[in-house]
């Protein structure tokens, strides 16, 4: 209800990778924070906006999930093989986490646009913010704040 299954490619080890995605009018914006953190009625956004490869642990967020060089594939190849999954079922706030976790620590290796790599820092902290993590939330918070 509210979603759909969208397949992308994992550009690492080339399998399918299906990630929920939201429905146009899935949730409405009740209020904004000063920093622009939504709080919404019906599905968040926030936890959908990264994706993962459940074969090889690839993350990306998803709207530039397939762009990635080789160069940055050969950086991220020891992280990798390190991060075989399970498969994540859900969408609750831990899957999120680890999810965006995950992309951003490969963001990092792959030294991604500062803009991406603020954008995936200040949703973390909104979802440490939404479990009220305040800690968590404030050194999140800060990393987007200093990428950018």
């Amino acid at each position: 209800e509210g979603v759909y299954t969208k397949k992308l490619t994992c550009p690492v080890c080339k399998s399918e990778v299906y990630v929920v995605r939201l429905k146009h009018g899935t949730y409405s914006v009740i209020s904004r924070y000063s920093d622009l953190h939504p709080w919404v009625n019906g599905i968040n956004p926030v936890y959908y906006v990264g994706a993962i490869c459940e074969n090889c642990g690839y993350a990306a967020s998803e709207s530039n999930f397939e762009e990635i060089s080789s160069e940055e594939i050969r950086k991220l190849l020891p992280l990798l093989a390190k991060k075989r999954l399970a498969g994540i079922k859900g969408m609750s706030e831990e899957d999120a986490l680890y999810v965006l976790s995950s992309v951003f620590e490969q963001y990092e290796i792959r030294n991604t646009d500062p803009y991406n790599l603020g954008y995936v820092a200040q949703n973390i902290g909104w979802l440490y913010r939404e479990v009220k993590d305040e800690e968590d939330e404030q050194i999140w918070l800060e990393k987007a704040f200093n990428t950018i």
